[in-house]
C-alpha cells in the first residue's frame, strides 16, 4: 500500500516488446500458434505462442494461464533471455479430459480475473516491436 491506501501491483518485465506487453495486459491476446492436444494427465506438452514472447525475462504473473478452459502453467525453455532459440510448454493443473486446442485460441493469464477492477498503467519504452498503425496501438 502507498500513502493513498491504493494497492499497487508491479507486473513489470524489462525488455518486452510491444506485442508481448499488449498480450500480457489482455489488449491484443496472445494465442496458440498451432493445433495441439492437452493430455488428460498432468504431462508437459510443447506449444507455440503467436502474438508475443512472454517469460523471456520474467513471468509477471503470466505463467499461470487458461487455454480453452484448461488451467495450467506455461513455461519457457531457453539458455538465456537473449537466446534466439526458445520454446514453450504447458502443463495442466489437474487431470481431466484430453482436449484438442485449435490454433488461434487465446491464452488467458489468471491475473486477468484477479485484477479486473484495477487501473492499468502501462509504460512502453525503447524496445518497440510495433510496426502497425499507431492509432491501433492507441485504441
Amino acid at each position: 500500500m502507498n500513502q493513498f491506501n491504493v494497492p499497487v501491483i508491479n507486473m513489470r518485465v524489462g525488455g518486452e516488446k510491444t506485442d508481448t506487453i499488449l498480450g500480457r495486459n489482455g489488449v491484443v491476446p496472445m494465442t496458440v500458434g498451432h493445433d495441439f492436444t492437452i493430455p488428460k494427465e498432468r504431462k508437459s506438452v510443447s506449444i507455440e505462442i503467436a502474438g508475443g514472447s512472454p517469460l523471456r525475462q520474467g513471468n509477471a504473473g503470466f505463467e499461470v494461464v487458461s487455454i480453452d478452459g484448461v488451467e495450467g502453467t506455461l513455461s519457457i525453455q531457453q539458455e538465456t533471455y537473449t537466446s534466439a532459440k526458445y520454446s514453450y510448454s504447458f502443463i495442466r493443473n489437474k487431470e481431466g479430459e484430453s482436449k484438442t486446442v485449435a490454433a488461434g485460441t487465446p491464452i488467458v493469464p489468471k491475473y486477468d480475473e484477479d485484477y479486473l477492477t484495477y487501473l492499468s498503467v502501462i509504460f512502453m519504452g525503447q524496445n518497440g516491436g510495433w510496426n502497425n498503425d499507431p492509432n491501433v496501438l492507441i485504441d
